[in-house]
C-alpha cells in the first residue's frame, strides 16, 4: 500500500508561521481533505508535499517497503485546462500524451472509465465548446486523472461552486483513490461530508482528524 508519511513539517514565510510541527500518515485508497480557513496553511501542505515549497521536517512515501520519491510522483492538478475544439473524450485523451507526443493507441476504456467516475460519459461524444462550466471544471479533473496519477494533490477544486457541485468533486476525487489505490489530497475552506476523512487545520497545526 501506498503511505505519506509527514513529521515535524514546518514552513515560515517571514513574520508568519505557515505550518507548525505538522505529522500525519495519509494512506492510498482514499481521499483526505485538509479543512480550514483562509490563511491556515492549506494551500502551504499542499505545496511541500509537492516539492514546491521550502520545508524543514521530513516528507517521506513509501510502497510496500520501498521508499519513493516525491516530487516525482506528486501530480498538482491544475484546473484551468486548455479547451481544444474537438470532443470531450478526445479532449480527454489528450491527457495520456507521452513525452513521445504518443498517444496509447488502446485508451477508449481508460477514458470511459473516468468519464464515468465524473458523470461525464453521456457528454463523451459532445464537442468540449457545448459543455456547461460545471462540465468543464469536471472535465479539467477527468484530463488530469486520466493518466492515473499516484499521488494527486488538488488546491481548492469547489470553490465558488455550488454544495452539489462540491460534493460531485469530492465523491468523484474518492471514487478515483479507491479504485486505483492512489493517494489523493484535496485542500478546502468549505466544510466536508461526514463520509470522507479529512483532517483539519488551524494556524499551521492540525486541530482535528475526522472520518
Amino acid at each position: 500500500m501506498l503511505e505519506l508519511n509527514l513529521k515535524h513539517l514546518q514552513i515560515i514565510y517571514p513574520g508568519k508561521v505557515a505550518l507548525d510541527d505538522v505529522n500525519m500518515t495519509i494512506r492510498g485508497g482514499e481521499l483526505t481533505i485538509i479543512e480550514g480557513e483562509f490563511g491556515a496553511g492549506k494551500s502551504s501542505l499542499i505545496g511541500a508535499i509537492a516539492g514546491r515549497i521550502r520545508h524543514t521536517g521530513q516528507i517521506s512515501l513509501t510502497e510496500n517497503g520501498l521508499t519513493l520519491t516525491t516530487a516525482d510522483l506528486a501530480h498538482f492538478c491544475e484546473l484551468n485546462a486548455f479547451f481544444r475544439p474537438c470532443h470531450l473524450a478526445d479532449f480527454i485523451k489528450m491527457g495520456l500524451l507521452s513525452e513521445a507526443w504518443q498517444i496509447p493507441s488502446d485508451t477508449t476504456q481508460q477514458v470511459n472509465q473516468i468519464l464515468e467516475t465524473f458523470g461525464l460519459s453521456h457528454r463523451a461524444n459532445c464537442y468540449v465548446q457545448a459543455l456547461t462550466p460545471d462540465e468543464l471544471l469536471l472535465a479539467a479533473i477527468c484530463y488530469q486523472l486520466v493518466s492515473k496519477p499516484r499521488l494527486l494533490l488538488v488546491d481548492e477544486p469547489a470553490r465558488s461552486l455550488s454544495y452539489d457541485m462540491h460534493k460531485t468533486i469530492m465523491n468523484g476525487l474518492d471514487r478515483y483513490a479507491r479504485d486505483t489505490g492512489a493517494i489523493v489530497i484535496a485542500a478546502t475552506e468549505r466544510a466536508t461530508f461526514s463520509d470522507i476523512r479529512h483532517l483539519q487545520l488551524k494556524n499551521g497545526k492540525i486541530a482535528s482528524t475526522l472520518h
